[in-house]
């Protein structure tokens, strides 16, 4: 199980053209959704390198809160958190046409993004050629992930010329059609009712990650894990080798790679696959290896995915903000350097300075932290970065995970974990 909104990427959009690392060079124009320089580090410097080659290329960043990438941008989106999916829609339908429902002006009143802006990003990003959409995704931050996936790459495939696709993430998730027992939703719901009460997992994050789960219902848990949890873990871990100890190929967002042994793998510690051999043996039944792959549904039409976000955007037309009843919406970010918070605690919460006087909050102050599922303990860090009635947390941190719900997702039967409402105040 891989809980993580990147997973979302492999939906695909019928038509969508994948990009590699290579195409970054020869790019002149790159659209980036969300915070692509500070999840994935390593692809700012080509990505500058191909901006400055020449004085016409551009650089356009669509997202709902200043960020590095968009410091580096020639034209910022800065749109409402939600809309971003309406925003890339409106861009394409500028260049393209042809999509049905979707209209710039109550994209442009729902998004706080200006015709004018959306106009000018469309007429410059289609001249532009070759091109590429790059999105990348955070848990805590995007309530439509599968929204805003497809919507990135029917930008890419309107937006004139050549243009491409890279999606950001840490791995790539498998494709899973409503309905499928695969998916997490289906599963997340019989352990609900108590339908499952053995459950053999694969994958490092799960479910050490997320402590919105209530382990308590199995009568048996196992799961591999590349490092022993910090947290009362009640089940058995059976220790997996890293990426750095096996050799192979692996799946990747962007293309099959190569990868050689680095490391030997650490005493007791056994690639997946290995583990699977040896379990199937010990059961005496026939386990599948065939890749996921293979299990994968054909990609999404246009057809259903534009009547899929004609129906978002008319149910956010008729609930254009999200406004809650505290005034604070609680967002996540993702810093690349802070695996399991090793570098930085990322025990802090950002607000807006005006909010921090209006709650009567001071620098570095301690802080509850409240939603409806989970409480912790922050300090309090100022910034202009985040807008008013935004609040924003790191979610390496395992404690700022729990404060947000687990949602399931209408059209996909996936988790997703969006943001959520929440209270802040003064320790007495």
């Amino acid at each position: 199980s891989y809980l993580e909104p990147e997973s979302f990427f492999s939906y695909r959009l019928e038509g969508c053209e994948n990009g590699s690392l290579t195409d970054l060079a020869k790019s002149k124009v790159f659209f980036l959704v969300g915070d692509v320089f500070a999840q994935t580090p390593v692809i700012a410097k080509p990505i500058l390198d191909a901006r400055y080659a020449d004085r016409n290329n551009r650089i356009f960043v669509c997202d709902s809160i200043p960020t590095k990438t968009s410091g580096f941008a020639d034209k910022f989106l800065c749109c409402r958190v939600g809309t971003e999916p309406f925003v890339l829609l409106a861009i394409a339908n500028l260049i393209a046409g042809k999509i049905k429902g979707i209209e710039i002006e109550p994209i442009a009143q729902i998004s706080g993004v200006s015709t004018n802006l959306m106009e000018e990003t469309a007429k410059t990003f289609s001249n532009l050629n070759p091109g590429m959409v790059i999105s990348a995704m955070c848990f805590g931050r995007n309530e439509n992930p599968y929204l805003l996936s497809l919507a990135s790459q029917a930008l890419a495939i309107k937006g004139g010329g050549e243009k491409r696709f890279l999606a950001i993430g840490e791995a790539r998730g498998f494709k899973q059609t409503s309905g499928q027992a695969s998916s997490f939703g289906t599963i997340y719901q019989k352990i609900k009712e108590g339908k499952i009460k053995a459950l053999i997992n694969w994958g490092d994050t799960f479910p050490f990650f997320y402590p919105q789960l209530d382990l308590a219902k199995f009568d048996g848990l196992v799961s591999t894990a590349l490092f022993r949890p910090k947290n009362n873990f009640s089940g058995l871990i059976l220790p997996c080798a890293s990426n750095l100890e096996k050799t192979g190929i692996i799946p990747t967002l962007w293309e099959e790679t190569k990868i050689n042994k680095t490391l030997e793998p650490v005493s007791g510690s056994k690639t997946v696959q290995t583990i699977i051999e040896l379990l199937s043996q010990a059961l005496s039944v026939s386990l599948s290896r065939h890749p996921a792959e293979k299990k994968r549904g054909e990609p999404v039409t246009s057809r259903e995915f534009y009547e899929q976000a004609r129906e978002a955007l008319s149910q956010k037309v008729l609930e254009p903000d999200s406004k809650t009843a505290s005034g604070t919406l609680l967002l996540g970010e993702k810093p690349a350097i802070g695996f399991l918070n090793i570098f930085d605690k990322e025990n802090i919460i950002k607000i807006n300075p005006e909010d921090s006087v209006k709650f009567g909050f001071k620098e570095n102050e301690s802080v509850r932290v409240a939603t409806e599922i989970g409480e912790t303990e922050l300090i309090v860090k100022k910034t202009n970065q985040v807008p008013k009635g935004l609040a924003l947390v790191g979610v390496n941190r395992i404690e700022n995970r729990g404060l947000f719900p687990m949602v399931i997702d209408k059209v996909t039967n996936d988790v997703i974990f969006p943001p959520t409402e929440v209270k802040v105040w003064q320790k007495e």
